[in-house]
């Protein structure tokens, strides 16, 4: 075991070296054990250095817990993966547009419903200065989609409108925010105590923004600096879209769902549903998971996630004996790249 942790910080410190990163950190996670390594700084050029305890954004990594949320809904018989949008939001004044009563939540979680990739322009900028709570806005937000028409229904399209509307329509069937829903569905049950919305506070690494837009090594951004231009994460509204922190040790709580040998938390046949594609679809991804092409490095299913603040990236063996989890606090774009072909090499090791 101590020869495998000295080449995982190898590894690691090398990939931090070759990229000029603040931190980064990594684990390789079975059913029953964590091997974790971490180095770097919190803040590019400070002296405190990241720990294997420390938290970490992962981003869209979030989304596959929230369709977890649903599938935990599901197996105690509060919702179905049938129940359409128009049902889901038939509160709403004015009802959604008849053409919704076709579109499923599944559709919503697998990126096929018909919505647009993101909130508007002004309706993001809007939200980080709302007096609204995020589940208020998040009906308002579901409210102003739904009134029109899907596009292009049953085409993959990437949304992270759609996990808003999905966050929606969990605070509908559990009657309470959707932060509350996936502390008590998700978070407590596993023990994910280090988990929070938004970015880390406190004595943990910061996020920090490219220099241009995706590109250049850019600032450390403090985790209360909420105000435009450069806030530290996105607004609270589209948290089921990806804004959870976590530890290492914790995110592997989660992962390990989906390894073989792994708790039956989520049943075998909501886990089959959560990664792979819907019957009838054309795409290779499930709901929160990605399905990688066949071949060389063996990876069953993978996601990866960005605040263009850190960068995280989850990737499990095709044999789901064990999986591979890295964290980086610089957002710049290239990195999910890079951060991928680490994880389908430490995978492959």
């Amino acid at each position: 075991m101590t020869a495998s942790t000295d080449d995982l910080t190898a590894r690691l410190r090398s990939f931090h070296q070759r990229h000029q990163l603040p931190g980064i950190a990594a684990a390789v996670v079975t059913a029953d054990s964590v091997l974790m390594a971490a180095t770097g700084t919190r803040v590019r050029g400070g002296s405190d250095p990241v720990g294997e305890a420390d938290t970490w954004h992962i981003g869209s990594c979030g989304k596959s817990m929230t369709a977890a949320l649903w599938a935990r809904l599901v197996q105690q018989g509060q919702a179905t993966w049938e129940d359409t949008v128009f049902e889901l939001f038939c509160d709403l004044d004015p009802k959604p547009h008849p053409a919704w009563q076709t579109v499923t939540i599944t559709d919503l979680l697998s990126h096929f419903a018909g919505l647009a990739g993101n909130l508007t322009q002004p309706d993001l900028k809007a939200a980080y200065s709302k007096a609204e709570s995020p589940a208020d806005q998040r009906t308002e937000v579901a409210a102003r989609a739904l009134a029109a028409p899907p596009v292009r229904y049953g085409r993959f399209r990437y949304s992270n409108l759609g996990y808003t509307i999905a966050g929606a329509a969990i605070e509908r069937v559990t009657e309470e925010p959707f932060d509350g829903a996936m502390r008590r569905e998700i978070l407590h049950p596993l023990g994910m105590s280090s988990a929070g919305f938004g970015p880390p506070s406190g004595d943990q690494p910061w996020g920090h923004r490219p220099r241009w837009v995706m590109l250049g090594r850019g600032k450390a951004i403090a985790p209360n600096e909420m105000s435009l231009p450069h806030p530290a994460d996105n607004p609270p509204v589209m948290t089921p879209a990806g804004r959870l922190h976590l530890s290492l040790a914790d995110w592997a709580r989660f992962v390990r769902l989906f390894l073989a040998d792994g708790p039956n938390f989520l049943t075998a046949e909501s886990v089959g549903l959560l990664t792979t594609s819907p019957p009838g679809r054309k795409s290779r991804q499930g709901l929160g998971w990605a399905i990688p092409a066949g071949g060389s490095p063996p990876i069953a299913h993978a996601q990866q996630g960005s605040n263009m603040r850190w960068i995280a990236t989850a990737l499990v063996h095709r044999d789901r004996r064990h999986a591979v989890l890295i964290v980086c606090n610089d957002g710049r774009q290239r990195l999910l790249r890079e951060c991928a072909r680490l994880g389908q090499a430490l995978i492959a090791a």
